[in-house]
């Protein structure tokens, strides 16, 4: 079993996401969070068992976690990429390596 913890900070909405990612057999995902964003609660609430795979190889059109991902009402929520990075590293297809966005 693969345990994954992440932390978002989504920037100016100042809600901070806190994910939970395990995959018991290195090809489906379950997520939990803690947030105050009631859209990531919905999210996080509705997505069930991830396919692993298909969220770390399928192009985002038809991906099936960036297409629920889609009831976020912010296109730049942070979130969704964040989802699958944990997925990589639950399911062992990924390192866990910090990701950033910085403005110069």
């Amino acid at each position: 079993m693969t345990d994954t913890k992440m932390t978002v900070d989504a920037g100016a909405c100042r809600f901070t996401t806190k994910i939970h990612a395990v995959s018991e057999d290195g090809m489906t995902v379950t997520f939990t969070a803690e947030t105050d964003c009631p859209s990531v609660k919905d999210l996080i609430a509705s997505l069930g068992e991830v396919d692993g795979m298909d969220a770390v190889m399928s192009p985002m059109a038809s991906n099936a976690l960036m297409t629920k991902c889609g009831m976020l009402p912010h296109p730049a929520c942070p979130v969704p990429c964040a989802l699958v990075k944990a997925c990589e590293v639950a399911c062992d297809l990924g390192l866990k390596k910090e990701v950033t966005i910085k403005f110069e």
